[in-house]
């Protein structure tokens, strides 16, 4: 899974740092192969960490059910305003 999510992120980018209004940060970073996704709270300043079991060759999110394709899918869809993004070929 690494690998593949590592090479279709090479597709989309080399390197994006980006800081949305609502506090939420994503740092793609290819040097040092990793993907943080990090959102802090307005007023308690909390944040939430993502966990995912492998469930029917799957990875699905333990706090909502959604799988991770899906949640990348949204994610990279919004920055890059194209619905031409699709994980699940890498997953």
């Amino acid at each position: 899974m690494k690998e593949g999510m590592f090479w279709y992120f090479c597709t989309l980018i080399k390197y994006y740092l980006i800081k949305l209004k609502t506090d939420i940060l994503l740092n793609i970073s290819f040097q040092s192969s990793s993907y943080d996704y990090n959102y802090k709270q307005f007023l308690n300043i909390a944040e939430w960490i993502f966990r995912f079991d492998l469930v029917d060759q799957k990875w699905i999110c333990t706090r909502d059910n959604i799988s991770l394709d899906i949640l990348l899918n949204n994610e990279f869809r919004k920055i890059f305003e194209t619905e031409k993004i699709d994980f699940s070929i890498c997953l």
